[in-house]
Order: C-alpha cells, then sequence, then structure tokens
C-alpha cells in the first residue's frame, strides 16, 4: 500500500499588506459589548445573531478598522473563540485529530497513491503607518501581532482518499503528517517571536503606494520573515522525510517499524529537526 501527502500550502491566511492604522474616530459612544458581537457576527463565531454574508463581514470589518483602528480590531479577532473549521481549513491547534470525513477533495484516479493530505501554515500579516513629509512619504512598516500566532491547518476540499482503501493505518500515517507540521509550526513560532521584536521596514517616495511597497520588501529581509522561510524548509524536509528516507522514512506509510518510531518522535518533538 502506498500513500502519499502534497507539499504544504505556503500561502498566509492572513498575509500580505494591510492598510495603515487609523485613530478612533468619534464613534467611540458604541459600547465594547456591541462592538464585540457586531464582530462575533462578522466572523460567524457565534450565534449573537444570524451570520453575515461576505460583502457584510467585509463592511462591517471596514467600519470597525476605521472607527477603532487595525490594531483594535486584531485584538478582538484574538479575543473569539476559534471555530474548528475556519476558512474551510481544519486548524490543528483548534481540532488535532483527523477522520475520513476530513478528506473531501477530488480524488485523482491514476494516482499510485491511497491518499493526499494538503497542509500548510498561516503567515505573517502586515500593517504600516504613512506620515506626508516634505511633498513626499514617509512609511514605516511592522508585523502584525496577532499574525504571529502560526498555525498549522489541512484543507479538507484538497485532502482526498481512496475509500476501498481506507484503514485505521493509513490515516494513522495521513495524522503523522498533520502533526509533523503542527509540530514544526510552533517551532517557527517560538524563532519567529524571538526575532520580530522591533523588525521593521521603511520606506519613502513621492507616490504613497511605492513607499508602502518600498516599506513592505524591506521589512520582508528582517529576520521574522527569514525565521519564517527557515519553517518552511525544516517543515518540508520533515515531511519528505516522513516518506521518503531511505534508512529512516516510513514508505508512505508502508513500513510498520518506521512508522512506529516517527509516531514517538513526533509526540518528542522532531528532536532531529531544530529551527533556531
Amino acid at each position: 500500500m502506498a500513500t502519499r501527502t502534497r507539499t504544504a500550502i505556503r500561502r498566509p491566511l492572513n498575509g500580505g499588506a494591510r492598510s495603515a492604522m487609523r485613530q478612533p474616530s468619534a464613534r467611540d459612544t458604541e459600547t465594547t459589548q456591541h462592538l464585540m458581537a457586531g464582530f462575533a457576527r462578522a466572523q460567524g463565531t457565534r450565534t449573537v445573531a444570524p451570520a453575515l454574508d461576505g460583502a457584510g463581514r467585509a463592511r462591517l470589518m471596514g467600519a470597525l478598522q476605521r472607527g477603532y483602528g487595525n490594531a483594535a480590531v486584531q485584538r478582538l479577532i484574538a479575543a473569539q473563540p476559534t471555530p474548528t473549521v475556519q476558512r474551510g481549513k481544519v486548524f490543528h491547534d483548534s481540532r488535532a485529530t483527523l477522520t475520513w470525513k476530513d478528506f473531501k477533495g477530488k480524488i485523482d484516479p491514476t494516482s499510485g497513491f491511497d491518499a493526499v493530505t494538503f497542509k500548510g501554515r498561516t503567515g505573517l500579516g502586515i500593517s504600516w503607518t504613512v506620515k506626508p513629509e516634505n511633498g513626499s512619504y514617509q512609511v514605516e512598516a511592522t508585523i502584525q501581532e496577532s499574525s504571529l500566532n502560526l498555525r498549522a491547518f489541512m484543507n479538507p476540499s484538497k485532502s482526498w482518499s481512496k475509500k476501498d482503501k481506507r484503514d485505521a493505518q493509513l490515516l494513522s500515517h495521513e495524522q503523522g503528517h498533520f502533526d509533523i507540521e503542527d509540530v514544526l509550526v510552533e517551532k517557527g513560532e517560538v524563532a519567529i517571536r524571538a526575532a520580530a521584536k522591533g523588525a521593521v521596514g521603511t520606506g519613502s517616495a513621492k507616490k504613497k503606494k511605492d513607499a508602502v511597497k518600498q516599506a513592505v520588501a524591506d521589512l520582508k529581509t528582517t529576520a521574522p520573515f527569514t525565521k519564517l522561510a527557515l519553517t518552511d524548509q525544516v517543515a518540508d524536509k520533515a515531511q519528505t522525510d516522513y516518506d521518503e528516507d531511505p534508512v529512516k522514512g516510513t514508505a508512505h506509510g508502508t513500513k510498520a517499524k518506521e512508522q512506529a518510531q516517527w509516531t514517538k518522535d513526533i509526540a518528542a518533538g522532531l528532536k532531529a529537526y531544530p529551527i533556531a
């Protein structure tokens, strides 16, 4: 029996450039309770009121950002309960154990493998401030605090398994892929947080968009982003070794002894795969 997990997704859920922070507006008469309730409705995480559609969420998020600033909105995000499935993904820190029901993707009938687990991690979000000065724009870009909480996930819509091949052994192997991703994402988070303090990117240009572009590019040369890239490299190597290493690999889950050893190593924190 052969199994395989595809290369992890490397697209941040909350990454990319975000608009500059705004100062709170005069609408501070709205109570914190109402703000939290509105935000919860936008996220669809509580039954305070019927969930908004995508456009409604976007409008509410924009209103919250204009009225209270990005930093306040990020704090609200962090305060919300985390749903088990978010944006179509199963997050390891919400539900660590996979079931066959999580493999909902279209099966590749030509594949020689019995299952595919499509996995990845969240990324680093970026905020910036803009200051007009002497006919140009001065921009500082920083990492959003909430995005430092890296999370491993699997994507059910892109993960699949052949129904006639489903058994406990195969599911255990696929679970290993998910667990490896989580262990190494957690290691990466520790390294990134240690490097993130004081990380800033700067830009200066006549056009605001050019100054922002410079600042974001500059920020991405700093240590936290180097650690993020290292996290990806180490995670990808571990995933490949898990399946294909000629000595310690599981041959896609078909070697029981090696599979058992990997299970122990994962539980012990994959000490052979440091991220520092």
